[in-house]
């Protein structure tokens, strides 16, 4: 099995503790295996200024960053779910009633009733509840489990991708630089062949169209050191892309370097080893296995799932009246005035768990449910 980057879950924004497997390179550099140059950078030097500056590895630990916390979200489901809120109303209620009566002089009179009440509502509401038993929440965490290795395994192969990428462009500025101290000196070789070549045909030993040859060649090798130049310049290009700054003097393998070959020399032994170590490969591994549960989890969606629930409320009531009576002497029909009623309410998630946790904001590349929230 492959090893993983270390995670500091004290901190959710810290980079993850990277791999730094150049270390045997270190030694390389100290010892004559590099010519001596004091203000030369190494390749471990360049390596570590990657680590710091790469575009391409600081995007991978941003995806790896916002991947690890789908475990979390898939358990959230299984999680206690703690509520609690407070709410307040306010009514007022004007009606006129009329009450309609006969005199001793045998007339009809009309006395209005006004009542007016005055209610006031306040209460408060704790509510806790826990999942006992669902499965699809259950197969939907065992699917974060491998999502979040999945991307501890991608995080390590865009380590070693950054390795390569490195080597590859250290030694590519080392040799463009070599082929254009080669050109440099056929430059010079075939500018000094043409002086050669006019004081022979100045004596008249050679015809004309052997100097013409001479500045031919010489000409080619002034465009190849020009090509040369050029590819001096791109190749330290690609190097500062990776590094973020303008390289300077490189180490330059020195005379007494002697390669040597791999251990052990059998082609067979590298694929085993590739086959049980390589990162891609186990990410792809992680991914199916993700896959499975995942689909594992949308299968036991349908099936039964228990939860507590246990919950308090209190709840207080003050309500006033008043009546008043007003006479008429003329009959008058009823008269009512419309309820007000105001209302004030607000709630807390002491715990939400997964409730609280949108699908909006969960990381590409992962197509898993965070488990099914049965209604209490």
């Amino acid at each position: 099995m492959v090893d993983s980057p270390s995670r500091n879950d004290s901190d959710p924004d810290a980079m993850p503790a990277l791999h730094r497997p150049l270390q045997f390179l270190a030694l390389a550099v100290t010892t004559s295996a590099f010519s001596a140059m004091a203000s030369a950078d190494t390749l471990v030097d360049i390596y570590e200024l990657a680590l710091e500056n790469d575009a391409q590895l600081k995007a991978q630990v941003a995806q790896y960053n916002a991947d690890i916390e789908l475990e979390k979200l898939a358990l959230a489901p299984l999680l206690p779910q703690a509520r609690a809120g407070y709410s307040y109303t306010d009514s007022e209620n004007d009606s006129t009633r009329p009450n309609v009566r006969v005199t001793p002089e045998g007339t009809l009179d009309q006395i209005d009733v006004t009542s007016e009440t005055n209610t006031e509502t306040d209460g408060y509401d704790v509510s806790l509840s826990q999942t006992l038993f669902d499965l699809s929440a259950w197969f939907g965490w065992k699917a974060g489990k491998e999502t979040s290795r999945r991307a501890e395994a991608d995080l390590s192969a865009a380590q070693q991708d950054l390795i390569v990428r490195v080597v590859q462009s250290y030694f590519g500025v080392l040799r463009a630089q070599d082929n254009l101290r080669a050109s440099q000196a056929q430059e010079r070789a075939f500018e000094r062949q043409l002086e050669q070549t006019r004081q022979r045909f100045e004596v008249g030993l050679i015809a004309i169209t052997d100097v013409y040859e001479a500045e031919a060649a010489r000409d080619l090798a002034q465009v190849t050191r020009i090509v040369d130049e050029n590819n001096v310049a791109v190749a330290k290009e690609n190097l500062s892309v990776l590094t973020g700054q303008t390289p300077g003097a490189l180490f330059v393998l020195g005379e007494t370097f002697d390669p040597k070959p791999p251990e052990p020399a059998e082609r067979a032994a590298w694929v085993d080893f590739a086959m049980s170590n390589n990162y891609r490969l186990a990410a792809s591994r992680f991914a199916e296995e993700a896959a499975r549960q995942t689909a594992t989890s949308s299968r036991m969606g349908h099936a039964p799932l228990s939860r507590r629930r246990i919950a308090i409320r209190i709840q207080r009531q003050r309500a006033a009246s008043d009546k008043a009576r007003r006479a008429f002497s003329t009959f008058h029909p009823i008269q009512s005035r419309p309820m007000r009623a105001g209302r004030f309410a607000l709630t807390y998630p002491c715990l939400p768990g997964a409730q609280s946790a949108p699908a909006a904001d969960v990381p590409r590349n992962s197509s898993m449910p965070l488990g099914k929230l049965a209604s209490t």
